[in-house]
């Protein structure tokens, strides 16, 4: 089955040169693509007049851009572009049956998306219709990026979200509980019947809370033979603040949405004692972080901070 037609939707910030790279695997993929919608989440570095270009030159797939007023994220920024893609489909201006959705600094191989498309017109009709997502593998530096793709593990007290295994990755296919908004493409009726992206996460988690909803409508599927390069750093030691506020707001968020209260309970118990309390290797300040974020999940005030903003960090001393 290789007449599915697949929309991308990339979110760019301030990596233009990057960004360009992408765009040229996309125009290289083996797999026609019928439109791409690049988000642009409020650049400053001239990501704008470059897209402004680009949406006017002849390429392979029908380009659109999407220039936001302000950064809202990488949920603001994912949430603007499946939005629009479902409201093309809904007034029959697109007739995408996917949405692939990816950053600027991930660049699929050739055959990225033919891989996914092999894999599913090698299944029958009832299997492919158990299906939400189709994710490629994520390599960073050559080396599959574990946390990309994850499962659900629990007990009684404890619930964490565990990378797949390297080992898994040598299989034709896998299922995973949660995905990342790297190189996966969506169903576009799983889209109509469980949304989009949660907007007012802002950034960091949003696609787990995405995957847990998905999950509900459909299997999310890993296909290693699609590979993704991911250009990113390593592991970085940064100083406590607006990315620690927004990862442990939206963890505690998504533990009290999605699961038993006893989870919540021991999380928020155990984050206490390492974070705020006086035992706490924290300063004062980076305490208030950690309680205000405790607190705003608890309160479900989402949305980006109005003092914990994109750059800001709690100074030494």
């Amino acid at each position: 089955m290789l007449n599915n037609k697949i929309a991308i939707v990339l979110v760019t910030f301030n990596r233009l040169d990057k960004l360009k790279i992408a765009l040229e695997c996309y125009e290289n993929q083996s797999y026609p693509l019928r439109e791409m919608i690049v988000v642009d989440n409020c650049s400053t570095d001239g990501t704008d007049k470059f897209l402004n270009r680009w949406r006017d030159q002849k390429g392979k797939f029908e380009r659109k851009v999407l220039t936001l007023t302000e950064n809202t994220g990488g949920a603001g920024g994912f949430g603007a572009g499946m939005d629009y893609l479902l409201d093309e489909v809904k007034n029959g201006k697109s007739s995408a049956d996917w949405i692939m959705v990816s950053d600027d600094d991930a660049f699929p191989t050739p055959d990225a998306i033919d891989k996914l498309i092999s894999y599913y017109g090698g299944l029958c009709e009832k299997e492919q219709k158990k299906i939400a997502v189709l994710s490629s593998k994520v390599l960073n530096h050559g080396t599959p990026h574990l946390a990309h793709r994850s499962r659900v593990k629990r007990n009684a007290l404890r619930v964490q979200f565990v990378g797949v295994s390297e080992s898994e990755y040598s299989k034709d296919a896998f299922e995973l509980d949660l995905f990342s908004y790297v190189g996966s493409m969506i169903k576009i009726v799983a889209l109509q019947q469980v949304g989009t992206t949660r907007r007012d996460l802002f950034i960091y988690g949003d696609d787990n809370e995405h995957s847990l909803r998905l999950k509900t409508y459909g299997k999310l599927i890993c296909v290693p033979a699609s590979v993704y390069n991911h250009d990113t750093p390593g592991v970085e030691t940064r100083k406590v603040g607006w990315h620690n506020y927004y990862n442990r707001r939206n963890q505690l968020f998504i533990l009290k949405k999605y699961f038993p209260k006893r989870y919540l309970v021991v999380r928020i118990a155990k984050r206490y004692i390492l974070d705020i309390s006086v035992i706490s290797k924290y300063n004062r300040e980076e305490k208030k972080l950690f309680k205000t974020a405790q607190d705003d999940a608890m309160a479900e005030r989402l949305g980006r901070h109005p003092i914990y903003k994109p750059g800001f960090q709690i100074r030494e001393g």
